[in-house]
Order: C-alpha cells, then sequence, then structure tokens
C-alpha cells in the first residue's frame, strides 16, 4: 500500500488537538479524517471505510476511549477481522491501570498529553512504516568490484539508508577516518587490494575504537575456521555469496536497530546525566544563595544577643529567631546532603578502619550535648578485633546520626548505651539503645522514608528535619551494610548497624577527631606553633584580607573579627584581591567563590600564576560547600575551605594552621616597635560607646508612630535593630545604599538595552538582596520578580518591572526626605 493511500482516523473532543495531530501526520505523508467522540468514529468505520490507523482520546463524552475501542472490534464495525486497525491511545490521564485496560483491549500505544511535536508521527511511523526506522542512517560499502558494490549499495538506498561507496579496504579506512561519527554500519568484502575487511575490522576496532559499531562483511568462504577469523578480528556478521536481497535486508535490519537502540539508549543516558547536572548546579546555586542570608541572620542575632541594653523579653525572642536559622541551616545541610549521596554512585573510598575507636571519637565528640541533658552515655565492646572496610567520613556521619537522634529523644537523666560487637554471623555490629521516648510500631517501615511522618520533635522541643535517617540509610546501602531497628513506646529504641568485619591489617587509619565539618584544609598545611599562639599576641600583628561582595557579609565580618581583635580589609570582588595583595603584605585571604568580574577561583588562579605569589594562604569563605566547589577550590590553588555560615572558632583556628609562623613573627616585632593595637580596637571603647548609640536610639522618635505606608517602603527601625543598634554603621550602610542603588538601576537600563540578560538576572538578584537586608521593602519585592522572571528567561515581563524598581527607589528617597525635614522641625522647635 502507498504511503498516500495509508488512511488514519484521529479521535478527540477538542478541535485544536485534532488540528495538531492532523498537521504532523500529513506532514509525514498521510491522509487524515477527524471524529469528535466515539459516536463518529463508530459511524465513521461502519459507513465510510475502516482506517489504517486510529488515534483515539480516552476522556470523551459519551463513549470514552476504551468503550469506542472495545465497540469497534465488534464483527459489525470490522469488515477484516484479520487485519483491525491498530488503536494509539492518546490522553492525559497516564496511569498504570489504564495502560493494562487499554493493552487488554488491544492498543498497538500510549502516548501522554501534552506531547512534544514528533511524538504521534514518530508512533505511527513505527507501527505503519517500520522501515523508516532505517531512514537517517548511513552505511559504508567498501568492494573493489564496481558491480557488486553498486548491487548492495542499490539494495540499501531503497531502504532508505544513506549509501557511501569506496572502492577498496585502504579508501574505506580513510573514509571512516573522516566521517566516524555519521557512519552507522559498514559492509565490507573479504579479499580487496591494498586492504583486506579482515584487516579493515582490526584497524576500526584498535586505532578507531569503535567498539559497536557494526561490520558486515561479504565472503566466498564458508570454512568454520575461516569465518571464526572475521569474527575475532572485530566482524559482527558476515554474508556468503552468492546472497540474496531479503537475506542481506533481515541482516543489516537486524544490525541497525541493533545500533538504533544503543544510540537511544546513550542519548537517555546523556539526557539523564544533563538533567542530574542541571539539579546539581541548581543545588549549588540554592546552597549558595540560601545559605548567605542565613548566615546573615544568625550572625547578626548573635550579636545583638550580646546587647546589655537588650530586655529579656527581647534576648528570648531573638534566641527563637536563632533556632529557627539554625534549623533551617540543618535542612539546608542535609537536603544537600541527601541529594549528594543519592546522586554520586561512584565507589565509596574505603579503607580498613578500627570501629572501637571511631565510635568512641564519635562519643566524646557528643558528649557535652548528652551532659545539657544529664544523660549518662556508656560504651561497651564485645568485638574481636573490630577491623572493617569502610568510608570513614561516611560511617562517622550514619554514628554521630544515631547518637544526635539518641540523645535528642531521650528525656533528662536517661541513658544510652553504644556497643561494638562481634555477631554469630560475623559480622561487626553498632548499636546505640537509648532509654528514650521510643517508636510506635506502626511508624518504624516509614522510619527511613524522606520527611517521615515519624520526625518529631526532641524531648526539649529539638526539631527534625525528617531526612537524618534516610541519609543515614542511603550511606549504609552504599556499605553494603544492614540496619535493624527495634523500639518500645515509653522504654527507648535500639538502632544496630552492620558490616561485614576483615582481619586485621598492618595499617589502620586513625579516627579524625579534630578536623570540622565547616573547615577543611590540604595537607601540606603549617604546623601550628603552640609558643607562638599561647595568647592573643599575635592577633595584633595580623593583617587579613577578604574579597566579598555581598555588603551585609562585609559588614558582618568586619563587626565579628574587629570583637576579636583581627585586623580585616574588604574588597568586594577578585580584581579587588588581586589589586590588594599587590600593594600590601597580607597574613591571609579570605575568598568568596561567586563574585562579579573576578569570581575566586581566578581571582587565585592570578594570584598564584601571574603574581607567583605561592606562601600567602588562601582560605576559602563560601555557602558553596559540595565536593566539586572544594576540589575546584584545592585544584586553583587554595590552602583552606570554611563552609558559610562562618563559626570564627573555625577562622582562628584556620588560621592557627595556615598562617606563616616566620611572618607573623616578623610583623609581631614590627608591632612592637609601635603603637599598641588593642587601643584601636572596637571592643575597647568601653561602655562610652556604647552609651551613645544607646542614647541615639532613645532620642529617635518611635518608629511604630510613622505611617503605615511608610514602613512598608522602608522599615527603619528594623534596619536599626537588624545592625544592633549601631547609628554609625546604620549611616554608613544606608549611604553606601543610596550611592550604589542607582548604579544597579542605570545598569539594569543598559542590560535590556542590550539585551545583555545574564547581567539582568544578576543585577536584579544583587538590588533585591541589598536592599531586602536593608529593609527596602517594595524596591526588595519588584527586584525579586524581575530577578525570578529573569531567571525563568521571561525577558518582556521580566523589564515590565523596571518602572516598578524605578518608582520604589524614589519613593525610598521620599521617605528618607520627609524623615529628615521631620527631624530638622524637631530640632528647630
Amino acid at each position: 500500500m502507498k504511503t498516500e493511500e495509508m488512511k488514519i482516523l484521529v479521535v478527540d473532543d477538542s478541535p485544536m488537538v485534532r488540528k495538531i495531530i492532523r498537521k504532523e501526520l500529513e506532514s509525514g505523508g498521510y491522509t487524515v479524517d477527524e471524529a469528535e467522540d466515539g459516536f463518529e468514529a463508530i459511524v465513521y468505520s461502519d459507513m465510510i471505510s475502516q482506517p489504517d490507523l486510529i488515534t483515539l482520546d480516552i476522556e470523551m463524552p459519551g463513549l470514552n476511549g476504551f468503550e469506542t475501542c472495545q465497540k469497534l472490534q465488534e464483527k459489525r464495525y470490522t469488515k477484516n477481522i484479520s487485519s483491525r486497525p491498530p488503536v494509539i491511545f492518546i490522553t492525559g490521564k497516564d496511569t498504570l491501570e489504564d495502560r493494562k485496560k487499554g493493552f487488554t483491549l488491544g492498543a498497538a500505544d500510549f502516548i501522554s498529553k501534552p506531547f512534544a511535536s514528533g511524538d504521534i508521527l514518530a508512533a505511527v511511523n513505527t507501527i505503519l512504516r517500520p522501515e523508516n526506522r532505517l531512514r537517517g542512517m548511513t552505511a559504508l560499502v567498501a568492494d573493489d568490484n564496481n558491480t557488486a558494490r553498486k548491487i548492495v549499495s542499490d539494495v540499501l538506498k531503497r531502504e532508505g539508508l544513506a549509501v557511501i561507496e569506496a572502492t577498496d579496504g585502504m579508501y574505506a579506512y580513510e573514509t571512516m577516518c573522516n566521517h566516524m561519527s555519521d557512519i552507522d554500519l559498514v559492509i565490507s568484502d573479504f579479499f580487496m587490494p591494498r586492504l583486506t575487511g579482515e584487516d579493515l575490522c582490526r584497524k576500526i576496532r584498535k586505532e578507531l575504537e569503535l567498539i559497536d559499531l557494526p561490520i558486515i562483511i561479504i565472503t566466498a568462504m564458508s570454512d568454520h575456521a575461516e569465518l571464526l577469523r572475521l569474527f575475532k578480528a572485530g566482524a559482527t556478521d558476515y554474508l556468503i555469496k552468492p546472497f540474496v536481497k531479503e537475506e542481506l535486508i533481515a541482516r543489516l535490519s537486524v544490525q541497525l536497530e541493533r545500533t538504533h537502540l544503543n544510540r537511544r539508549l546513550r542519548d537517555s543516558i546523556n539526557k539523564l546525566k544533563g538533567l542530574n547536572q542541571m539539579k546539581d548546579d541548581l543545588l549549588a546555586v540554592c546552597s549558595h544563595d540560601l545559605r548567605t542570608p542565613l548566615n546573615g541572620i544568625i550572625g547578626f542575632t548573635d550579636l545583638m544577643i550580646e546587647k546589655d541594653y537588650l530586655q529579656s523579653e527581647d534576648k528570648e525572642w531573638l534566641g527563637h529567631i536563632k533556632e529557627s536559622g539554625n534549623f533551617l541551616m540543618s535542612l539546608i545541610n542535609d537536603i544537600l546532603d541527601l541529594s549528594k549521596i543519592q546522586s554520586d554512585k561512584s565507589q565509596l573510598a574505603m579503607e580498613p578502619i578500627l570501629s572501637v575507636s571511631l565510635t568512641q571519637a564519635c562519643i566524646s565528640a557528643l558528649k557535652h550535648h548528652a551532659a545539657q541533658k544529664n544523660i549518662d552515655i556508656t560504651f561497651e565492646d564485645s568485638s574481636v578485633n573490630g577491623v572493617i572496610y569502610c568510608n570513614k567520613n561516611g560511617l562517622k556521619r550514619v554514628i554521630n546520626n544515631l547518637l544526635s537522634n539518641a540523645i535528642k529523644f531521650t528525656p533528662d537523666g536517661g541513658k544510652i548505651v553504644v556497643t561494638v560487637a562481634t555477631e554469630t554471623s560475623g559480622e561487626l555490629s553498632i548499636s546505640v539503645q537509648d532509654s528514650g521516648i521510643g517508636i510506635p510500631k506502626d511508624q518504624i517501615p516509614y522510619l527511613f522514608d524522606k520527611f517521615t511522618k515519624t520526625s518529631q520533635s526532641g524531648t526539649k522541643g529539638e526539631k527534625g528535619t525528617g531526612l537524618g535517617m534516610s541519609i543515614v540509610k542511603e550511606m549504609i546501602d552504599r556499605h553494603e551494610g544492614k540496619i535493624e531497628v527495634t523500639s518500645v513506646v515509653n522504654k527507648g529504641t535500639c538502632f544496630k548497624i552492620l558490616f561485614p568485619q576483615v582481619e586485621p591489617q598492618l595499617k589502620i587509619s586513625p579516627p579524625q577527631t579534630t578536623q570540622t565539618e565547616h573547615c577543611e584544609c590540604k595537607s601540606e598545611q603549617n604546623t601550628p606553633n603552640e609558643n607562638l599562639f599561647k595568647n592573643d599576641d599575635w592577633k595584633k600583628a595580623c593583617k587579613l584580607l577578604m574579597a566579598e561582595d555581598n555588603v551585609v557579609n562585609q559588614q558582618l565580618s568586619k563587626l565579628i573579627f574587629a570583637k576579636h581583635n583581627l585586623h580585616l580589609d574588604l574588597v568586594e570582588d577578585g580584581d579587588g584581591a588581586v589589586e590588594a595583595v599587590q600593594k600590601t603584605r597580607y597574613h591571609a585571604v579570605f575568598m568568596d567563590m561567586q563574585m562579579p568580574r573576578l569570581n575566586g577561583i581566578e581571582a587565585t588562579k592570578k594570584i598564584r600564576h601571574d603574581l607567583k605569589i605561592k606562601d600567602l594562604p588562601i582560605i576559602a569563605m563560601t555557602a558553596n560547600t559540595n565536593d566539586t566547589d572544594k576540589t575546584k577550590c584545592f585544584d586553583a590553588g587554595m590552602n583552606a575551605f570554611i563552609s558559610k555560615p562562618v563559626k570564627i572558632d573555625c577562622v582562628i583556628e584556620t588560621l592557627k594552621k595556615q598562617i606563616n609562623p616566620e611572618h607573623l613573627i616578623a610583623s609581631m616585632n614590627e608591632t612592637n616597635d609601635t603603637t599598641n593595637i588593642e587601643t584601636q580596637c572596637p571592643d575597647n571603647n568601653t561602655d562610652e560607646t556604647k552609651n551613645s548609640s544607646h542614647q541615639n536610639l532613645e532620642k529617635n522618635p518611635s518608629r511604630e508612630q510613622q505611617d503605615c505606608d511608610q514602613s512598608q517602603i522602608f522599615d527603619r527601625n528594623a534596619a536599626l535593630s537588624c545592625l544592633g543598634g549601631d547609628c554609625d554603621l546604620f549611616s554608613n550602610i544606608l549611604n553606601l545604599f543610596i550611592e550604589d542603588t542607582p548604579q544597579l538601576i542605570d545598569t539594569l537600563k543598559k542590560a535590556f538595552q542590550e539585551k545583555e540578560y545574564t547581567r539582568v538576572e544578576m543585577a536584579a538578584h544583587t538590588l533585591k538582596s541589598t536592599a531586602s537586608t536593608f529593609f527596602v521593602k517594595k524596591l526588595s519585592n519588584a527586584s525579586e520578580k524581575m530577578e525570578h522572571l529573569a531567571n525563568e528567561g521571561n525577558w518582556e515581563k521580566a523589564g515590565s518591572y523596571l518602572k516598578d524598581i524605578i518608582a520604589a527607589y524614589d519613593e525610598f528617597l521620599a521617605v528618607l526626605e520627609h524623615e529628615k525635614n521631620k527631624s530638622d522641625s524637631n530640632d528647630y522647635n
């Protein structure tokens, strides 16, 4: 039957869907008729003609798709039972049950709505024109006999393949070298001048490394030993001369079908890898963008809690803010950890570990948490040798999680027993038994589900993310271990993990007890000089540089470092860092990763390679915490990695390990000859500065009396409170904000005019961040909407918010002017 005569009946109650399907099928050379419901489809088949194929919607008024399909199979509607037209169901409700029902009724295929362009035509071609699967493929035909080569080429062309002809084996090999990615099949004669078919196979397999390319050898030999030589050389099939056309088509169809399936499989794998990479990139961005503001919230909250003038009720509320911030940070960490474990399917780095030592190290690290609830932790060891192959950090994470949960769900005065034992099966077990609140029996099966309903608050209200046990299960599965749970409500819970036990090794890695999860250093770090760091004198001479583009993080870091008597210079990008280290000899540089103009990675490379500065410690300080980012930092030449939120103890410990003692001692000697740096530290301004700041706050009129509309534009009171009531700092940031914002708005205007949409998203993000931090609410909201739309690629709608941004900034300036006039009026009175 000719293609033009193939008729397809499209049955769907939506005229738009019918039109889309008609247009696609007609472009493929089919004749299309339409029916708007099941009744019309039956009438068509009975009164007009039987189509070659039917596309059938499932959800239709009157007769649905299943009922229509069943009716069409009745004898009165089918003129020839042996040639009933195949049915493709097209549905927006694609479920397993519907598919079972459809295939029972004889469906040939299912396509889900919304379908992509080409899906319908591809499905129809697969059923009605199966030979089309060979179209678009290319075959190389090598034969020195023109007549034989012509015969094979003509057969292949009639089947829809593109053909490249080669007059001998060497020419065929040269063609393969130039068109490797284009050729899907090689058909070669055995005896050819310059290069035989056997030698051609070997060169394709070994030199070009095309392992999966189908190669069919045509030969007059029928000796099994000779044929075996062909397969050893790399041939995938052979044909004995003389052959018939049908045999050639059958052989090449099998080989090309396999090639086609392999190609589709590779495409699917590549797509999945791409999606997985997109997910990892999204998580990395989320990690950075979520951790950065949380770092500011937690850090400024810590500073505010220490203010003496705060009421006890205020401190209690700030404590709740800090607690919520820490919970959100733990949730982000758990999501990232779980995703990283699930996506990283590579083999874990295993080594023999003495489980007793590692378990005791975990207990020591968490004992202070147990002491806060007066919980007694005891350790018992009945193992034979206690050595297991495991990933040290992975097993440490598992034990820490189980211990943390035991402490969390055990009331004050309770007891936890940790046991390492060798089971009768020969496996090594690590058990954590608590006397806590227990887990109901019906909830244990769901314990390892993500965001499980078994997640609950601890005995003192400690919050859980619902992801901890999922991480434990994933990590144990990666170790090919097992976990068992037994629990009795109000009596306690026991978690037991089991691993294969191995014989003691000559070299067993000791557990890590000093390294924190926030600090990570290269192995070639300086050894801390205990005498040098026995007091804080070294801080007076220590000169530090930080590259950070976020204004809030800049001010927060400056306050925290100053509080600990550390001198810190700030630059806003990598270019500034490179320029600064050329002018000043710093003892260490803290480098953010994501910055405009020049990021932290490239800045580090410039310092190491262009400036040839090798002995300056460069420490990554970033919210990007995945292993890929850490590797990038260390490969670029950084010495250590500190993840945000930054803990000052971690910073100081890292500085002690990384700073060159000789450089520091030389600076300390220079400092002793000049003035005492301590007199310049903000903490030594005693109560005078605090009282002055407090008095300034009292002189300001209460912001609760401001007009509600004005507070929605700019909430001065909230901004001042966030800065710990520091009026000088508030004024500095206000001036900086007023100075930078017009430049950002100009950047947005130019970016839209020049259609540089990457700059739009970056500038909108920066404007949103600074406006939000400074409580310029309307401006922050408008910038956030623009950033979101720019990220989605909706540039036209994103541009419509430019006027809202400009208006919001004008309103902000008007509020400042109103406050200034009001203040001048009060002073005059």
